[in-house]
């Protein structure tokens, strides 16, 4: 593990409250009632998962490694988000569409159903961006 973060006290605050207030309005983006971005599934999946693990994640992040290293954190969640959506979701409909034509055959028994893959894609490019961030952090 590295050396704590160079950040002064001050400095470290202001950081960690930025990171939350940055994560606060996605949360609010993703999370309020009847928008548009809640109802996709991506930004729908991961809003959920803000409180228990995107932003806590960076905060730590934040704490032990800087502002360096927690940039990439927000960022590589902003961008697993739109990455896991652009991709995942016609991924989603080509599985829809095959359990489709698979239901048509009257000898078809159902033993799969089809997944957004957008949440492992998000979660995949937050975690990779994150240690990005720590390992240049560390240099």
């Amino acid at each position: 593990m590295s050396a704590p973060s160079r950040e002064s006290p001050r400095a470290l605050v202001v950081l960690l409250l930025l990171v939350a207030a940055c994560y606060a309005l996605l949360f609010w983006l993703f999370r309020v009632p009847d928008g548009a971005l809640g109802q996709i599934y991506t930004p729908g999946w991961s809003g959920r998962l803000i409180p228990w693990f995107f932003a806590p994640v960076s905060l730590i992040v934040a704490v032990l490694w800087g502002r360096g290293a927690v940039g990439w954190s927000v960022l590589a969640y902003v961008t697993g988000v739109v990455v896991g959506e652009l991709v995942g979701n016609p991924i989603y409909r080509a599985l829809v569409a095959r359990l489709e034509r698979q239901r048509q055959d009257p000898a078809f028994e159902q033993n799969w159903e089809p997944s957004h893959p957008g949440w492992w894609i998000c979660l995949l490019i937050f975690v990779v961006g994150t240690a990005i961030g720590i390992l240049r952090t560390r240099r």
